[in-house]
């Protein structure tokens, strides 16, 4: 479905991007007034939606005044429609891309867009692989968004560390290493249990057979289970480090 020899790769990489998404109804790529790329929409209505999405672009480019239900947002205009829905709009690289859909997926999708067109792109620090257009399934509701929102556009749960989907490993969804530590307190936390562990052992062992040396030897030994013990249940953190 790509009429643009120049960009036909780029078109259809963000066809099949949208195609992935949830949250987003149709989506369409415009170039010269043709739609060269599409998702959830006929022949006929990718002309439509075409010929809209330069009405648009077209209108809001060439007035400051306003227009049904627009906004503008950065690069994007959004045009909010009757069903709660929204189109968002934007055009780079002379094309203009439409998604319509509920707002802050749209909103996301069409940024990713923007940034792979712009070349712009968020590459795994570790293996490399274009995470630009990669995907990301919520682990609350199991919707699919960007990989490189923060939080889930669907359900608003805190997304920052994803897996690379080529490497595994543990990444921002701009591109930073993450590690995982443990937090500040854990050490502290140990420690203290780990006197609290010390002195019920020797108090027991005290009792049970009054020999300093088996006192001083279960003190050892039960500070030092329990701190462990302790610091392993404290969970570790993520923490972005470039």
């Amino acid at each position: 479905m790509s009429r643009g020899e120049a960009s036909s790769e780029d078109v259809l990489s963000l066809q099949e991007f949208f195609s992935k998404l949830d949250g987003i109804d149709s989506f369409v790529a415009v170039e010269e007034g043709f739609p060269i790329a599409y998702h959830g929409l006929s022949g006929e209505e990718a002309d439509a939606m075409a010929a809209l999405a330069v009405d648009i672009y077209t209108a809001s480019s060439t007035t400051l005044g306003d227009i049904l239900g627009r906004e503008k947002a950065g690069k994007e205009i959004i045009i909010v429609l009757e069903d709660g829905r929204v189109i968002d709009v934007a055009k780079v690289r002379e094309i203009i891309l439409a998604a319509r859909g509920a707002r802050k997926p749209a909103e996301e999708s069409i940024q990713a867009a923007t940034l792979y067109l712009e070349n712009k792109r968020v590459l795994c620090p570790y293996c490399k692989r274009d995470l630009t257009l990669e995907t990301y399934k919520c682990g609350k509701c199991g919707k699919t968004f960007p990989y490189r929102s923060n939080t889930c556009p669907h359900c608003g749960t805190p997304a920052l560390v994803k897996k690379c989907p080529g490497c595994g490993k543990p990444t921002t969804g701009d591109g930073r290493r993450v590690e995982l530590v443990k937090p500040p307190e854990a050490k502290s936390l140990a420690v203290l249990e780990g006197i609290v562990g010390a002195a019920i052992a020797g108090i027991v062992a005290l009792l049970a057979t009054g020999n300093p040396i088996v006192v001083g030897a279960a003190g050892i030994a039960g500070g030092a289970g329990l701190a462990y013990a302790t610091y392993k249940s404290v969970r570790p953190e993520y923490r972005v480090i470039d």
